[in-house]
Parts: C-alpha cells; structure tokens; sequence
C-alpha cells in the first residue's frame, strides 16, 4: 500500500501521508493558484524528504467522477466473475463497459459496484506524473451507503511499466571470420585439362602460348619435297563416290620465301683411287745364304 495519496478533491488538491492506520494531510493547492506548480514541487519535495526519492502515490479519484450502483446478483450464480458484473452493467454507464474500470462487492443477493471511465484514469496520472508524484494505483473515498470499502481502479501505466520485467539482451551477433587466403596452386597437367575460365594460372598461360607459336611455324613451314624418282600418291577420298580434295586448296598459302645459304659448303665427293699394282703391295724377299760354321 503506498505511503501517500494525492486527494484530487473539487475544492482543492491534497497530498496526504499515511500515518498508523490514517492519513494526515502535508499541504493544499487550491485549484485556482496561480503558483500551482511550484507549490506542488514542494508537496513533492516534502514527500521525498519524508519517504525517499523512490516513494509511492495512491491517486483518490474524486466522487463526482465515479459510478456508484446496486445490482442484483443472479439467481443460483455461486461464482461472481467480472465478466458477469460487465454484462449486468451493459447499458447503464455513458460510455461502453469495455471503457470502463471497475470494482465490485458481493452482499447477498445483490452485488455493489464502483465504476469509473477509464479517460479519467489517464488524466489523474498524467497530472501526478507531471510533478514527479510516482502514482501507482487508482481508488476513491466513498461513503459508507455507496461502497463498503475503498475500492481498487487497478495499477497505473506508471507501476506497469516500472514493475514490467525488463527484456533479456540478446548475445551479441559473433563476428563473420575472414576468409584465409588461398595459397597460390601450380599450373599441372591435371590442372589445365579442368581449366574452365579465367582461373587459368600464368604458367598455364604461357604454356598454351608456347603451343600456339608452335603451332604458327608449323603452317608456315614449307612441305617436305617428295623425293626424286618416286610418285607422291594420290589424295584419298573422304567416303565413297567423293573426288579427291585438292591438297593444296586444304593448306593455307604460305609466302615462299628462299632458303637461306648453308654456312658450310656441303663436302664433295673424292675421286676414286687408282688401282695400286699387287707387286708394289708386297715386298719381294731375298733368300741369304746360310752361314756355315768355319773349320
């Protein structure tokens, strides 16, 4: 229960402090002072001297603003919900049940009830928010034949919000991880044969422009001649009843250009030698004489 309660009576604004089991009142604005806010700043200032910066405010709603009514319970209902009380009030109050709040007694067979519009609600607290009164709860001060207690409107949007449990943060978002570079990979075989684009490799490239090169010289390069005394054979056709294609026309025409001269004179052959006569070839031999021994 809080420990003070600010009176919104028509004949002034109070601001009253709880005290054993009554409320003594700590000051009075009269709702034509020209002063208004800055005497209830001080109203406020005695509170939080009184109780703390954190105090509570009970806002009393006054009676002109609230809806006191007797209503017969139904017969053989045992269990009074507030949905039964709402739809026994249907069309008894200006505005629709479904804007109005309401607390509600059970004596007997009848049923007392104290409703107020809940616009009215919003005005109270917005007025105690604006000096900084902290209000909680809605109720009035009825008499004794309107209501058998001090009824309840409910909490505030103030106390709801405050007493809301607060949201759970959420872990932060982990941070993408950079990619690795990618180590540079040689150019194989394998690697130009699975080639399918632009990840060619530079060792790639210049193989294939090798080949190329390769492949220029070898068309322009002239034919080997055929040799002397043999017969080149003819074309052969492509499939059955087809003429021989001209070679020539199939080879691209190529720019006859001289052979360069040898940088060596290629060697002549030597005459044959004369035949050398067989007695030259062989030395004739001269039989001596034995020696003979002397007497």
């Amino acid at each position: 229960m809080p420990d003070f309660a600010l009176d919104l009576a028509t004949d002034g604004i109070r601001l009253l402090a709880r005290e054993g089991a009554g409320w003594v009142p700590m000051g009075r604005v009269a709702l034509d002072d020209p002063d208004m806010g800055d005497h209830m700043r001080a109203l406020r200032d005695a509170a939080a001297h009184r109780a703390g910066d954190d105090f509570e405010t009970a806002v009393i709603i006054p009676g002109s603003e609230i809806l006191y009514t007797t209503l017969d319970a139904p017969e053989g209902a045992e269990d009074i919900t507030d949905e039964t009380v709402a739809g026994l009030m249907d069309g008894l109050t200006p505005c629709p049940v479904e804007e109005m709040m309401f607390d509600w007694r059970r004596e007997g067979d009848v049923i007392r009830v104290a409703a107020v519009d809940s616009n009215t609600l919003a005005e109270a607290e917005a007025f105690a928010l604006q000096f900084a009164l902290n209000p909680v709860g809605f109720t009035s001060r009825p008499e004794a034949d309107e209501f058998p207690a001090a009824p309840d409107f409910g909490p505030t949007a103030f106390a709801r919000d405050r007493d809301a449990p607060a949201p759970r943060p959420e872990a932060p978002a982990r941070p993408e991880s950079a990619p690795q570079p990618r180590a540079a990979k040689l150019a194989t075989p394998e690697s130009l044969r699975e080639w399918r684009g632009p990840a060619l490799t530079a060792a790639a490239v210049l193989a294939f422009a090798a080949i190329l090169i390769w492949a220029a010289f070898a068309l322009v390069a002239p034919d080997d001649p055929v040799p002397s005394g043999e017969v080149a054979p003819p074309p052969v056709a492509e499939g059955p009843g087809e003429a021989p294609e001209d070679e020539a026309a199939l080879q691209p025409q190529a720019t006859e250009t001289p052979a360069p001269e040898p940088l060596v004179p290629e060697p002549q052959p030597l005459p044959p030698a004369p035949p050398t006569p067989r007695a030259a070839l062989a030395p004739q031999v001269v039989a001596a004489p034995l020696p003979t021994e002397s007497a």
